[in-house]
């Protein structure tokens, strides 16, 4: 197994990188009382073996369940491995995101530096900039402004000043409809809530509120874009145990040559000059994919759908009750 943090090379050329690597062995009990089975121990001299010709492979772990079925998927080590994997996936998109914030930090910062560094050189050599003053201050304040505005859209996903309880998912998303309810008139977009099944959430509703205000949000702007009467519907199924909610509106939709980066942190094909809620930082459906995560559950984007756009929200019983 290698872990998720770079790409392996098919051909590694010296001085490459070296790959961190963990290797999995399993196999039913079939050696009496020995502590370890005799084909546990095959496995690992072949897959040591093998880490052996090829240099840019390092083995850094090792996950063993020896005596277990290949189909209990409760396997101890098998579970510690994805628990492994997802602490890594977790730590790739900090890092991205961290690239993505230093970046857009960055610009209103510099913009700040270069300010000042004008106004300081024009002292220097007696320019009168008594009248740029004011202007300077102007745009301190327009830059800081924009750093706050950032800051405040990670607020949904790094806060807890709401403690957790059980919610209806139907009245959350009806209630958070109903405070849009002015623009949606506005903007001649119908909005409806398909009870398909009912059921409830625990944890910060809040948050889970937050998920809506992004997507509504969205959906608004798309559908400005497109320059005709809208619809969002949301639909709330049950199958088997999963408990799913749909969103869909028929807005522009999402461009097939951006739908595998709309996830990522900062990327974003929208202006924010157009939209009452500001955003245009690429944050929305970040935050939206964090906060379904909170929930043990995942949000992914349906590729076949043609009439705008349509997200699939799904949440699996046995995960909402760890």
């Amino acid at each position: 197994m290698l872990y998720p943090d770079i790409k392996l090379q098919k051909k590694p050329q010296q001085n490459s990188t070296r790959y961190r690597t963990a290797l999995y062995l399993r196999l039913s009990r079939e050696d009496g009382d020995k502590t370890e089975s005799d084909s546990i121990a095959n496995q690992r001299t072949l897959l040591e073996a093998y880490a052996a010709d090829h240099p840019e492979l390092c083995i850094v772990d090792e996950f063993v369940d020896d005596g277990y079925s290949g189909s209990n998927f409760e396997r101890p080590a098998f579970q510690r491995l994805f628990q492994e994997l997802e602490h890594s996936r977790k730590l790739i998109s900090m890092c991205e995101l961290l690239k993505g914030f230093s970046h857009e930090l960055g610009q209103p910062i510099t913009n700040i530096r270069y300010g000042i560094q004008l106004f300081q050189m024009k002292m220097k050599r007696g320019i009168d900039t008594r009248e740029e003053l004011e202007t300077l201050f102007d745009n301190v304040l327009a830059q800081i402004s924009r750093i706050k505005d950032m800051l405040a859209r990670f607020s949904p996903i790094t806060s807890e000043r709401n403690a957790p309880k059980e919610f209806c998912v139907a009245d959350e998303i009806e209630a958070v409809f109903q405070e849009f309810s002015s623009r949606l008139s506005k903007e001649r977009i119908e909005w409806v809530i398909e009870k398909e099944a009912d059921f409830e959430l625990f944890g910060d509703n809040v948050k889970f509120d937050q998920i809506f205000y992004n997507l509504i949000g969205n959906s608004i702007y798309a559908i400005r874009e497109k320059g005709a009467a809208g619809q969002i519907r949301v639909k709330l199924q049950r199958k088997e145990k999963d408990s799913i909610i749909i969103f869909e509106d028929n807005g522009v939709g999402i461009d097939p040559a951006y739908r595998n980066k709309i996830f990522e942190p900062f990327f974003t094909t929208k202006d924010g000059s157009k939209s009452e809620d500001g955003g245009g930082e690429g944050l929305g459906l970040y935050i939206i994919w964090n906060i379904v995560q909170m929930f043990d559950g995942h949000i992914a984007l349906d590729k076949e759908y043609k009439n705008g756009a349509r997200f699939v929200i799904t949440i699996s019983e046995h995960e909402r009750e760890k």
